[in-house]
Order: C-alpha cells, then structure tokens, then sequence
C-alpha cells in the first residue's frame, strides 16, 4: 500500500529540476512515523502487530531511502550544490516533521 502510495505520488508530481516526489513522501513519511509511534505507543492496548504493520510495512515502503541516495548521485553529477542542498534539506526536514508529528500527537485527545 505504501509503495501504491509512493508511485501515485511520483506520476502525479512529474520529475524537475529538483526530485520533489521522493522530498515530500520522505518529509511527509517522517512526520507521520512521528506521530503514529508517539500514538501507538501511547495507547493503551499496542499488539505486537501494530508498530510493525503501520510503522515499518506501511511507512517503510511509502517512505525510500534508496532513491534518495540515488537523486543525490544524479543532482550531484549535474548540480553539485543543489545535491547537497537537497540532502541536507531533507534530513533537517525530516527530522523536523518526525519530532512535529510527535508533539501533536501528544496533543491530540
């Protein structure tokens, strides 16, 4: 489902000058994996299924780490400084969307 999710993403967002396909599911996929562990893990009733499933199953295949390292080379070749722009961006964004998924999550009745 995630991978559904993840090509519906990049044939909807046509490939530019920057990879913004694999940028938003990377930054979007942080900010939920921040907010479903901190619900899941919170609840009162967490199967030995549920961390697994929707964290690394779903999230795991929506979210690519192997097409980031490859948009890097690319950028790279092309662009050096958007290349590392582009991964430092994403990390920085990433994290920051991780612990901002937290945070709501723990505001969230």
């Amino acid at each position: 489902m995630g991978t559904g999710m993840r090509a519906g993403l990049a044939a909807v967002i046509p490939p530019d000058n920057w990879p913004w396909a694999t940028f938003i599911e990377n930054v979007s996929g942080a900010f939920l994996l921040g907010f479903l562990l901190t619900r899941l893990m919170g609840a009162a009733r967490v199967t030995t299924v549920t961390v697994p499933l929707f964290c690394t199953g779903l999230l795991g295949s929506y979210t690519t780490f192997s097409t980031f390292v490859v948009e890097i080379l690319r950028l790279g070749d092309a662009r050096p400084a958007a290349a590392i722009l582009y991964a430092t961006s994403s990390v920085v964004l990433g994290l920051v969307s991780a612990y901002a998924g937290s945070r709501l999550a723990e505001r969230s009745p």
